[in-house]
């Protein structure tokens, strides 16, 4: 488990279909999600889930290699990169909401699929 990441989170680099660069991220060591790089069609922000009072967002990096700017609810939190292609960004659970940039997705239970 990476030292920065609290509660039952966890990421992974990996390798994709055609030797893409993925992450994997885990809760309690259950795969959540796969992100795989994309080149074309490029969301920045992927996911959100929640878990034992802490929540975990993640995405890729914005098109010209930088971090986005992550919000979760009225929080302001500063996105950790991982790899060259990822991002992740860990807050105490603020609202029901987080967003990246101009993106915004529902922060769901950490255990579901």
């Amino acid at each position: 488990m990476e030292p920065w990441l609290d509660g039952p989170w966890s990421v992974r680099l990996a390798r994709g279909t055609r030797g893409r660069s993925a992450l994997e991220v885990y809760n309690r060591g259950l795969l959540v999600d796969v992100l795989v790089d994309a080149q074309l069609a490029r969301r920045v922000l992927r996911g959100a889930r929640r878990g034992e009072g802490t929540a975990l967002a993640w995405g890729l990096r914005t098109p010209d290699g930088g971090l986005p700017a992550v919000r979760f609810g009225e929080l302001t939190v500063r996105p950790r990169p991982v790899g060259e292609a990822f991002w992740v960004a860990q807050a105490p659970l603020d609202g029901s909401w987080v967003s990246a940039d101009a993106e915004r997705v529902r922060v769901r239970a950490g255990w579901s699929r």
